[in-house]
């Protein structure tokens, strides 16, 4: 299978894609799936449009939102069978994908390479992230479902008083804590991060796989933002 030229891959943020999954699964969905539907079950505004074209992109709902027999066969899937349908899912949305790399065994540049068909340009590292998080998901390449990440609001930590010393004199004050990380479970990649040998020797293709599933972890626990946006 060839794509014809200019045509699309999805770019939405794979932690969405997965929660309408999943929430299928767990609780159900709104019949027809709308922006506004989406916005409720807890999508981000500025992702929804990103999030429903990556669910028609996989035939999961119709160009009406509407779902399809495929997202019907996931919601009614057991646990066992669950990854094994995805799959399925995931080979014929990608299947050009599929025909030039395995993404099991193939390092990222391939990967990079595989999705140069796929518009827009700007847009290809986003729609590799989307493609291994699914493919994880699926248990296609390792690395285990993706977790869902917590946004946390960010606390200044208060500066504890001064005390004065004896003599009268002020004393230097305090350092003031270092932030610590919370909200993020980091624990893929602490994971990841064992599986490094210790003899300090490996072969390339291993070596290519460990260091594939790190970028795909962390783009999926990390948010790259802007610059110049804050935070």
């Amino acid at each position: 299978m060839v794509t014809e030229p200019g045509q699309t891959a999805p770019y939405a943020p794979v932690n969405n894609v997965l929660a309408v999954i999943r929430r299928l699964r767990d609780r159900g969905l709104p019949d027809p799936l709308t922006f506004e539907e989406l916005r409720r079950i807890g999508v981000p505004e500025g992702n929804a449009p990103r999030t429903l074209a990556a669910l028609r992109f996989l035939a999961l709902v119709d160009d009406e939102g509407q779902r399809t027999p495929a997202l019907e066969r996931l919601g009614r899937a057991s646990t066992d069978e669950y990854p094994e349908i995805l799959a399925e899912v995931i080979r014929a949305a990608y299947a050009p994908v599929f025909t030039i790399v395995d993404p099991s065994q193939d390092n990222g540049v391939a990967i990079y390479d595989a999705f140069r068909q796929y518009e827009p340009k700007a847009q290809r590292e986003r729609m590799i992230t989307l493609f291994l998080g699914l493919c994880q998901e699926a248990g296609v390449v390792p690395g285990g479902p993706p977790a869902a990440r917590a946004r946390v609001r960010r606390t200044q930590v208060a500066k504890p008083p001064t005390a004065l010393p004896r003599g009268g004199e002020q004393e230097e004050p305090a350092p003031e804590p270092s932030p610590q990380f919370s909200g993020t479970d980091y624990r893929l990649l602490a994971a990841l991060m064992q599986q490094l040998p210790k003899d300090g020797k490996w072969t390339q293709a291993r070596r290519d796989r460990w260091i594939q599933a790190v970028t795909a972890n962390a783009d999926l626990l990390i948010e790259v933002i802007e610059e110049g946006t804050g935070e």
